[in-house]
């Protein structure tokens, strides 16, 4: 999976809070220059669920003080799937028809059920396959997000992994620097842990784990 920063407003919703994040680039590297986040209030009777988090996306945008109206929505890891596997290499003209169907023994739902996408590569040594990243979301967690953001005249760019979208952040424009590795680590409350572990805008390893319930300040990893 290629990824590549790109300044911006990000927007990150998880099941508490909505987080907001204005990046620019300056001097070859990237600033933030605005940023907030805030609670999403107790439920309430009158309005609906996704009414709130519509209204704590826009209070969170003031709060800020960011106008754009544009923004990249970065998924929680629990709405995304992300999975790396190989495969032989294949005629080109096979190649995207026979990913798809490689991706289906990957995920636990019917593709005909994500908004997917994918990006491979080819490696020739020691043997010829090819690497496949893959990408993907339920529609319907998507599209809910998409009719609260719609709500507050919002217009999405892209809708990424929160995950890749903080590795882009990492790499300034296109600029690779040769044998340098970054990792992302993320520990939910109920202890899911997510690993990804990049080097020269690819990913190379993609882990999922759930180590327990992290609220007790107790745990256990064994990857």
């Amino acid at each position: 999976m290629v990824f590549k920063g790109n300044p911006g407003v990000g927007l990150y919703v998880d099941s508490k809070r909505v987080y907001v994040t204005e990046l620019s680039m300056q001097f070859g590297q990237y600033q933030v220059i605005h940023a907030a986040e805030l609670n999403i209030p107790a439920a309430n009777p009158d309005i609906t669920p996704e009414t709130q988090i519509a209204q704590t996306i826009r209070a969170v945008l003031e709060k800020a003080g960011i106008g754009s109206r544009r923004v990249i929505v970065g998924l929680a890891e629990k709405d995304s799937i992300l999975r790396y596997f190989e495969m032989p290499v294949l005629p080109r003209k096979e190649r995207m028809s026979a990913i798809l169907f490689e991706a289906q023994k990957f995920v636990p739902f019917g593709m005909n059920e994500l908004y997917a996408d994918f990006d491979f590569v080819i490696d020739k040594k020691p043997q010829p396959k090819t690497k496949v990243m893959l990408l993907a979301s339920k529609m319907d967690a998507v599209d809910n997000l998409m009719l609260m953001l719609k709500q507050i005249n919002l217009e999405v760019a892209s809708v990424e992994s929160a995950s890749l979208a903080f590795l882009g952040a990492l790499y300034p424009g296109k600029a690779k620097v040769a044998d340098e590795v970054f990792a992302v680590i993320t520990l939910e409350a109920d202890g899911d842990l997510y690993v990804i572990i990049a080097k020269n805008h690819r990913i190379l390893l993609v882990r999922q784990q759930n180590i327990g319930d992290m609220s007790s300040g107790r745990g256990s990893f064994d990857f």
